[in-house]
């Protein structure tokens, strides 16, 4: 777990901000939220781009955000499924009553999402894109050099919730 100063530190760092929205699911059930996105991280080489998925745990008074598009599932998104892509354009994050407090808004079309959660696990990834043909890029983990899908950097979302913490 993080302190309140680390996570407040980090979501001030923007590092968030501008990153292509891969892909988020609300887990009621399980008190998760999960958000797979592929950051700006401007100290990478050009063919390369680092993939963060964040999970929220403890959530509690998840709220969808509408936007113009009201089409758009309400506890789940994936770009794959969509023509258009959307950029995590604000993030406003704030304590309250013991809870962290935090609102993501990423277009005028898609909407956003906010909710109250206790904990928060990070895990990254860094891929370099290889591009195979005109239509086609591969992407290959640089740590490991494993081939993996840029729709799912981290595979299935929904089968796969287990992260590990963030070290600041």
């Amino acid at each position: 777990m993080l302190i309140n100063n680390d996570l407040e530190s980090y979501f001030e760092s923007e590092q968030l901000l501008e990153g292509l929205l891969i892909e988020f699911e609300y887990f009621a059930d399980q008190k998760i939220v999960l958000i797979i996105s592929n950051i700006v991280n401007w100290s990478l080489k050009k063919d390369a781009g680092e993939f963060q998925k964040t999970v929220f745990k403890g959530v509690k008074s998840f709220e969808r955000l509408f936007g113009a598009n009201k089409g758009f599932l309400e506890n789940s998104f994936h770009e794959k499924d969509y023509i258009s892509t959307h950029v995590i354009q604000d993030i406003k994050f704030s304590q309250a009553n013991g809870d962290f407090h935090i609102v993501f808004y990423i277009d005028n079309f898609f909407g956003g999402f906010q909710f109250l959660f206790k904990d928060l696990e990070i895990e990254t990834k860094i891929g370099r894109g290889v591009k195979a043909n005109e239509q086609e890029w591969i992407y290959f983990d640089v740590e490991t050099g494993a081939q993996f899908d840029f729709h799912y950097p981290f595979g299935n979302l929904a089968k796969s919730i287990n992260p590990q913490p963030l070290q600041l």
